[in-house]
């Protein structure tokens, strides 16, 4: 298995901060980014698929166990353990999320980030609101597949929802 140390993570994170939706450097790259994209897309699209109906499981089978996340309204990033005790306590089936893709970077053919931006009209509980917030994932391709290594998210003030393709939209 192959992983990514924290340090690591950062320095991918500062290195690609103006990706364009999909890099990669040569035609074979792209074809590879390509295909990564479709596959985490379809992973993210089930993440957000189970939380409107008012689960996280599919967050955490795609979640590997060495993972390390930041959410948004925590004071310091969770492990695993952390992250799949804060899952099962999720609760309600009603909320709504529209998720835009705003970048991605492969590299090395075994690591991806994926950036993208949410906004959610419904809380879980069913009450209305207008939130922004701006989510990275880091996945690692494992001998099960992809799966997400780390995860950090943020408040954002940002309304900009154009996107390279149609947003995920569970409830759609």
């Amino acid at each position: 298995m192959r992983t990514l140390s924290l340090f690591s993570a950062v320095l991918l994170l500062v290195a690609i901060q103006s990706a364009v939706p999909v890099r990669a450097g040569s035609p074979q790259d792209a074809a590879a980014a390509a295909r990564a994209l479709e596959e985490i897309w379809a992973l993210e699209a089930k993440i957000y698929a189970g939380r409107a109906r008012g689960t996280m499981q599919p967050y955490v089978e795609a979640a590997s166990r060495d993972m390390l996340s930041f959410p948004f309204g925590v004071a310091n990033p969770v492990d695993y353990a952390s992250f799949v005790e804060s899952a099962r306590r999720f609760s309600g089936d009603q909320e709504r999320n529209r998720v835009f893709l705003k970048g991605f970077y492969l590299t090395g053919g075994n690591t991806a980030v994926i950036f993208y931006r949410a906004h959610r009209t419904v809380r879980p509980d069913g009450k209305q609101v207008d939130e922004y917030w701006d989510t990275t994932h880091i996945y690692a391709r494992e001998s099960s597949g992809w799966k997400l290594v780390s995860s950090v998210n943020r408040a954002s003030d940002n309304k900009d929802l154009s996107s390279p393709r149609p947003p995920i939209d569970p409830r759609g």
